[in-house]
């Protein structure tokens, strides 16, 4: 069957497939969000809003909570260290 499908096939994909943990967050007085100890910052006009979050281990993604269009997409930041 495989020789049937061959000539179908098309070439892998360059980067892997993105597996990402999901969840919603309130947008903060200083316009971010806070994803496991580190903050993003959201679109102006979200402030005291929800808004769908999806990340993984390379990028943090803000999603409209009603269309799931997509508004920001941020590279992972460090953890913040806790204040002494």
């Amino acid at each position: 069957m495989f020789a049937e499908e061959r000539p179908a096939l098309g070439p892998l994909p360059l980067e892997p497939f993105r597996y990402y943990r999901y969840g919603e967050r309130t947008v903060h007085l200083d316009g971010c969000v806070e994803v496991e100890a580190a903050y993003y910052g959201a679109p102006p006009g979200w402030i005291g809003q929800r808004l769908q979050v999806q990340w993984n281990d390379l990028h943090v993604r803000l999603l409209a909570p009603k269309t799931v269009q997509l508004l920001r997409e941020h590279v992972r930041a460090a953890r913040l260290a806790p204040a002494a």
